[in-house]
């Protein structure tokens, strides 16, 4: 080697010496991530859409991320309260929670209260479905479409009421922009989950609910619940015979829940690269696909990056809406 070499060379050192090390540690934290196994926070009780998304999604991902994979259901508070402690997990891949755009209702109207940033104390890994939101009947209920539920709400302004699976959520935020829009006077009755708001339907014990399409779909496919109509632009390809609020000459309320991953802030880069591309495989599983669609969910996967930004988008679309609408937490 000549000197001229010998200097090209050194000064090749610490750049070679840095990316050694920055491979090292991308390399260690996948290694301890790997570690434990990787625990889906559900801030909903067992038994809603929520959940069966999170346990179809746990089975899956097991293979591809080589470890178990586990879900630990946390309800209360419309989501905040396993937000609010999912921050404060540790940042290194063994947590993640399954977020929904119902929180982001949420810390809107309990902003004051809220303990959480849903932007600055998570990560996004990515969003995986997305879903249109309903109103329901029980399949005795006398009303059989959105004109019966105006008339129905005219002569029973002191006693009508309608459940959705927690209070300043979107259910109940999008069951106030119908009641605007409809000229409705009821009632919210709020629920810790879907499975709790679907078991009083089913009882006669609540004249309506209005939640997650995937909620209701296994009762009203076995006819014990009446879907009236959903909150979409259009039918959905997975139930096309469910009409839409649109149809029924109610406009400007269209609501679309999504769910998706988001880690404490601080995960390692790769880590979420690595549970993002997990998550990729997966939903390209005919499986997975096939048993998502009995909750009329339909695959909307969103990488990390871009997740972030509908996260983001959604706080501008909301927060406007909460302050016309005015909702107040019970």
């Amino acid at each position: 080697m000549n000197i001229l070499s010998f200097f090209q060379y050194a000064r090749l050192l610490p750049r070679v010496a840095t990316a050694a090390l920055l491979a090292g540690s991308m390399t260690c934290a996948i290694a301890q991530s790997s570690i434990k196994p990787l625990t889906i926070v559900v801030g909903y009780a067992a038994g809603g859409s929520t959940d069966y998304l999170a346990r179809v999604m746990a089975e899956k991902l097991a293979a591809p991320l080589g470890r178990p994979v586990i879900v630990d259901n946390k309800p209360g508070a419309g989501g905040r309260l396993a937000a609010s402690q999912v921050k404060n997990m540790p940042a290194d891949g063994s947590v993640v929670m399954l977020t929904v755009s119902p929180l982001v209702v949420q810390a809107i109207v309990n902003a004051k209260t809220t303990n959480f940033d849903l932007i600055t104390d998570f990560v996004p890994i990515a969003n995986m479905v997305s879903t249109p939101l309903a109103v329901v009947v029980p399949s005795t209920s006398p009303i059989k479409n959105i004109r019966d539920l105006i008339e129905y709400g005219k002569t029973h302004k002191k006693d009508f009421g309608y459940g959705t699976s927690g209070a300043g959520g979107l259910g109940h935020l999008s069951a106030e922009r119908l009641g605007k829009a409809a000229n409705l006077e009821w009632v919210h009755v709020p629920y810790k989950g879907g499975a709790l708001l679907s078991n009083d339907l089913l009882g006669g014990h609540l004249q309506v609910g209005v939640d997650a399409l995937g909620d209701f779909m296994e009762f009203h496919r076995a006819g014990k619940i009446r879907v009236l109509a959903t909150f979409s632009s259009e039918r959905s390809s997975l139930a096309p015979e469910l009409p839409t609020l649109v149809e029924q000459r109610i406009t400007g309320v269209n609501t679309e829940l999504w769910f998706g991953l988001v880690a404490p802030a601080k995960t390692p880069n790769e880590v979420v690269l690595q549970i993002q591309n997990a998550v990729a495989k997966v939903l390209e599983d005919p499986e997975v696909v096939s048993r998502l669609s009995k909750l009329v969910a339909r695959i909307d996967y969103v990488p990390s990056a871009q997740f972030g930004q509908r996260i983001k988008q959604e706080f501008e679309v909301w927060r406007p809406v909460v302050r016309d609408v005015g909702v107040a937490i019970n």
